[in-house]
C-alpha cells in the first residue's frame, strides 16, 4: 500500500480530512499503519512449527493487536481535535507497549505471570464486591450477590484456562509475581521515561492542577507569553502522540526481533527513527530543553 493510500484509508475509516493534518501527524499515521501491516505479514509468514510449538507467539501477537487499537485511537482522536482524549489513549498505548517489551525479555515465565496476575485481581475484585454487597439492604443485597455469583463462575472458568496455559508456560514451577508499572519500566531500561513522559501522561486522566494553574498564570502575564504558553501546550500534546507511535514501533521491532521477522524489524526500526526525529523537534517547543524557543522567550520576558 502506498503512503497516500494508507493515510487516505485510515482517514476514511475514522471520518476525518487528512488534508487538515500537519506533516508530523501524517507521518505518525503512516508509521503506525506500516508497523501494524508489517507485524501481521511477519506473523502470517512464520513457520507452522513455530506457531505450534511456541505458545507465546500467538498471545504476544494478540497483545500487539490490542496495542494497535490504542495507538490508532490516539491518532484518530488527535485528527478529530479531541486532544485530551489523544493524550489519555497515548498513555494507554505506552503502558501496553511496556508490558509487551517486558514479557518479551523472558516470554514464557512473564506471560504466565501476566495471566496469573489477571486471575488474582479478578478474584480479589469479586471478593471485595461481595463484601460490599453484604452491607446493603434488601433487595439491593440480593441483586448484587446474584451478580457476584455470576462473576465468580466466570473467574472460575478463567482459572481452569490459566492453570492449563501456565502448566505449559512454566512446567517446572510457579511464575514470579507480575510487577507494577514502575518496575516494568525499570526492567526494560526505561526508568527515566517513567518519571518524565509517563508521569505527565498519567496526570491527564486524573485532572491534575497543572493546566488550570498554567491557564491563570498565563492570563496574568503578557498576551505574548500567554500565546506562547498555548503553543507549548499544543506542541506537548503532539509530542506525546509521536512518542506513543515511537513506543509502538519499538515494541513491534522487539516482537519481530524475538521471532526472527526480518522485514518487520526493518520497517519498525525506520518508523521508530522517524518518530524519534519528530519528538526531538517538538521538544524544542515544550520547555524540555533550556535553549529552546519557549525557554528563550521566558528569559526575554524576565
Amino acid at each position: 500500500m502506498t503512503s497516500r493510500n494508507a493515510i487516505t484509508a485510515f482517514a476514511e475509516q475514522h471520518s476525518f480530512n487528512p488534508a487538515a493534518l500537519q506533516a508530523e501527524e501524517l507521518d505518525a499515521i503512516q508509521c503506525a499503519v506500516d508497523c501494524h501491516s508489517a507485524i501481521n505479514d511477519g506473523y502470517m509468514s512464520l513457520p507452522a512449527s513455530m506457531l505450534e510449538e511456541d505458545l507465546t507467539v500467538g498471545f504476544i501477537w494478540q497483545l500487539y493487536e490490542r496495542c494497535t487499537e490504542r495507538v490508532f485511537g490516539a491518532l484518530a482522536a488527535m485528527a478529530t481535535s479531541c486532544v485530551a482524549s489523544s493524550e489519555i489513549v497515548a498513555r494507554a498505548t505506552i503502558e501496553a507497549t511496556v508490558s509487551i517489551r517486558y514479557i518479551l525479555r523472558d516470554r514464557h515465565a512473564r506471560l504466565a505471570s501476566f495471566f496469573q496476575d489477571h486471575l488474582d485481581q479478578a478474584q480479589r475484585q469479586e471478593r471485595g464486591w461481595r463484601q460490599e454487597a453484604n452491607r446493603l439492604g434488601e433487595p439491593d443485597r440480593t441483586a448484587h450477590l446474584v451478580s457476584c455469583d455470576y462473576r465468580r463462575e466466570g473467574v472460575q472458568a478463567m482459572n481452569g484456562l490459566v492453570n492449563a496455559l501456565n502448566a505449559r508456560l512454566v512446567p517446572t514451577g510457579k511464575a514470579a509475581p507480575w510487577p507494577n508499572i514502575a518496575a516494568r519500566f525499570e526492567a526494560i531500561g526505561e526508568s527515566v521515561s517513567y518519571r518524565t513522559l509517563y508521569a505527565r501522561l498519567c496526570a491527564e486522566p486524573h485532572l491534575d492542577a497543572e493546566e488550570t494553574l498554567r491557564y491563570f498564570l498565563g492570563k496574568v502575564t503578557t498576551r505574548d507569553m500567554f500565546e506562547r504558553m498555548a503553543v507549548e501546550t499544543v506542541m506537548f500534546s503532539r509530542f506525546l502522540l509521536v512518542e506513543a507511535v515511537r513506543w509502538y514501533a519499538r515494541a513491534g521491532r522487539e516482537f519481530a526481533t524475538t521471532y526472527n521477522m526480518t522485514d518487520p524489524v526493518t520497517i519498525c526500526t525506520g518508523a521508530e527513527l522517524t518518530m524519534h526525529g519528530h519528538a526531538l523537534h517538538f521538544s524544542e517547543y515544550i520547555g524540555a530543553k533550556p535553549e529552546g524557543p519557549i525557554a528563550a522567550s521566558r528569559e526575554g520576558a524576565g
